[in-house]
């Protein structure tokens, strides 16, 4: 079975969109779709990148919370779907092949500075959405890459293998972020601890 597909659909959702603008744009001039929040779309227009919001794509408005959509079906059967295997069923249901998701958390620094240290005021801050769609990555990581950092790396891998992210790398970068999501909430849970939040 082909696992190896050159990357055509990227998810990007990450804290600071500015820091990976370069990134972002090689993506684009690659020709490929890129998905991100509504806010993010607007910072890449002004950019002359183009890029479709999670809320066109589900067509579900951004409500309660800025990053609600990533949380949608047609978003994460996007990112846990076979090529092969599902291809009848994502078609049928409109599902998107996302190759790549380029995501991160809220910088835990920032967490700390939060003036009112109580429960509430720190789990309202929690990036629900991209913890998520990590680990439906990290299950399907024969198929996704999951882009945290190094994003350089990951643009001259693509021009060195026509758009295509080898098996071996995605196999690491799967373990690096399921190592990431665990030493981030490792890190909450004690900072909550030491402050008698928990």
């Amino acid at each position: 079975m082909k696992e190896n597909y050159p990357i055509k659909c990227v998810l990007i959702n990450v804290y600071n969109i500015y820091l990976i603008l370069n990134f972002v744009n090689q993506l684009f001039k690659k020709n490929i779709n890129l998905l991100s929040t509504s806010k993010t779309k607007k910072i890449l227009k002004k950019n002359n990148i183009f890029s479709t919001s999670f809320s066109d794509y589900v067509q579900f408005p951004d409500i309660i919370i800025n990053s609600i959509n990533v949380l949608h079906p047609r978003i994460h059967a996007g990112v846990l779907g076979k090529r092969i295997k599902d291809h009848n069923v994502m078609l049928h249901n409109r599902v998107v092949p996302i190759d790549m998701i380029c995501v991160d958390l809220i910088p835990f620094d920032k967490l700390k500075k939060i003036k009112n240290i109580e429960l509430e005021n720190i789990i309202k801050n929690i990036e629900i959405g991209n913890i998520s769609l990590i680990k439906s990555a990290i299950i399907n990581n024969k198929e996704v890459t999951i882009v945290i950092d190094k994003h350089e790396k990951i643009i001259e891998e693509m021009n060195e293998n026509n758009d295509c992210i080898k098996l071996e790398t995605k196999k690491k970068l799967a373990k690096k972020a399921f190592k990431y999501i665990v030493e981030y909430e490792i890190k909450l849970l004690n900072f909550l601890k030491k402050n008698n939040k928990i």
